[in-house]
């Protein structure tokens, strides 16, 4: 299982930031992985490996100053789970507590788009009950592979109301991936079902990153 953790001081500390777990589910290749690792290394590999088992990754996103209350950083605790059907039996055990999920699709493969809606009946399924669950239409920079519409992917989301809304991205060149992550710990914090950071006794804080690789709660920077 691999681990990355990127991490900014903030106005929030430790001890009053919001915790949100997320965890990216779909197929084998549709980039969930490179879904994580843009968001905390803004970075994107063309080779990179198929995650076996799952993969974690940590970002705070820094709140705003609020001048009528402190403000709370998030910090998102995102499980990448494997994609291959010999896999698919371990995802439920990444869905554990887990705030938000992101079911992720290719937009350039239609099996990718039916597989998802049967990853989306699955967390219905063994996910918590209370998740937010969000649909994520990726490669979208691979305009002439396309071929899966927006309309299509929106209309399947305004059938199901336990999906909260679609978006989509392109992990390759960033598009779209920043924006995702702000709005869902933004949706899970006002739904209020994200959890407070309680460090252990003896916690080694880890280093500030570049604060280039932050972004903030609000759509500005």
């Amino acid at each position: 299982m691999e681990a990355t953790t990127q991490q900014q001081e903030g106005a929030g500390t430790p001890n009053n930031r919001w915790v949100v777990k997320v965890v990216l589910i779909g197929d084998a290749s549709v980039g969930k992985s490179s879904l994580a690792m843009q968001l905390c290394l803004k970075r994107f590999y063309e080779d990179h490996v198929p995650t076996i088992g799952g993969s974690f990754y940590q970002r705070v996103l820094v709140a705003p100053p609020d001048p009528h209350s402190p403000p709370r950083d998030v910090r998102l605790d995102l499980w990448d789970t494997a994609g291959q059907e010999r896999f698919s039996s371990m995802a439920p055990i990444f869905y554990r507590d887990a705030q938000a999920a992101l079911v992720t699709f290719d937009v350039t493969s239609h099996y990718s788009f039916d597989r998802a809606q049967w990853w989306v009946d699955e967390l219905k399924q063994k996910g918590p009950k209370d998740v937010t669950i969000i649909l994520v239409g990726n490669k979208v920079d691979i305009v002439h592979g396309r071929v899966v519409s927006a309309g299509k992917a929106e209309a399947y989301v305004a059938q199901h109301p336990e999906l909260l809304f679609y978006t989509e991205t392109s992990a390759k060149t960033g598009f779209g991936v920043t924006e995702l992550f702000e709005r869902v710990a933004r949706e899970v914090v006002a739904r209020g079902t994200a959890r407070e950071e309680r460090p252990q006794q003896g916690q080694i804080k880890a280093p500030a990153a570049s604060s280039s690789l932050y972004g903030s709660l609000c759509c500005s920077t």
